[in-house]
């Protein structure tokens, strides 16, 4: 333990060399006879701290998770309102120190003066979320109410300017106009085409995955239809049964049916899972 005379009253007293204390180990403004005093009081050099002191910088330690405040060195005696001496940090410092950063916060939430920016830029709704799932949405724990079903897309394309070769449910083949779709999001069971026309002409195409259209042609797939109208009233329909080959095909994704139509029309489409 360190020994330190004080000055005042009469008598002999400890020097110098019976002090083990230095002027550095006394309070500035305060006096005592220390080890370096040469027997006489000396002035202490250890600063007062107030009860609030900011800190000079911070340091962390990821293996043990802690983070460390570097103060100044001196007294820390004087206590704050609630009775002890505190060590100020801003909110910055931490979340610099810790990685916090606004895509790392839900929107609508904040911490270390950091306001969450994570999921601000989702747009799903209840009804786009499955029943029984959930997702977070801007911030928000979204309960899905959609009802689970088959995946449908529909469209518009011109209609082929060439014409390919297809097989026919007889095994023959023909030439004729075409649709193709890609960039589906599921593999189609069921497709619909529709000759788009202000004619006398009604083309359809329809393609069923678990039907086999003309049950005397194993694997014909597809159905290819005209039916005109004419001006006399009378009609006439033409019928074709195609087989799921060659440059016809429904793939994960994409499609390419025989589609009795004109170049000169678009065609409309429809795909269901």
């Amino acid at each position: 333990m360190s020994k330190v005379w004080i000055s005042g009253g009469g008598g002999a007293g400890a020097g110098s060399d019976d002090c083990t204390a230095t002027s550095a180990d006394v309070i500035k403004g305060k006096t005592a006879v220390t080890s370096d005093s040469d027997d006489e009081p000396i002035s202490g050099t250890i600063e007062e701290r107030s009860g609030y002191t900011a800190a000079l910088s911070l340091d962390s330690n990821s293996t043990n998770k802690t983070i460390y405040a570097r103060i100044p060195f001196g007294a820390y005696r004087t206590g704050t309102s609630i009775g002890y001496p505190e060590i100020s940090v801003p909110f910055s410092d931490i979340a610099a120190k810790t990685g916090v950063t606004s895509g790392k916060i839900l929107a609508g939430q904040s911490a270390c003066g950091v306001t969450g920016t994570a999921t601000s830029d989702a747009t799903a709704g209840a009804g786009d979320i499955l029943s029984g799932k959930t997702a977070y949405v801007n911030g928000n724990k979204i309960n899905g109410t959609a009802v689970a079903g088959k995946r449908f897309a529909d469209g518009t394309v011109p209609g082929s300017a060439t014409k390919l070769e297809f097989v026919l449910g007889n095994g023959t083949t023909i030439y004729t106009d075409y649709c193709a779709v890609s960039g589906l999001s599921f593999t189609p069971s069921i497709i619909i085409i529709v000759m788009i026309s202000n004619a006398t002409a009604s083309n359809i195409t329809s393609y069923f995955k678990n039907i086999n259209i003309f049950p005397s042609y194993p694997e014909t797939k597809i159905n290819a239809t005209r039916h005109m109208q004419y001006s006399s009233g009378t009609t006439s329909l033409e019928s074709y049964g195609f087989k799921l080959t060659g440059n016809a095909y429904v793939t994960n994704g994409s499609f390419r049916l025989p589609a009795i139509s004109s170049s000169s029309f678009n065609l409309y489409w429809m795909a269901i899972e």
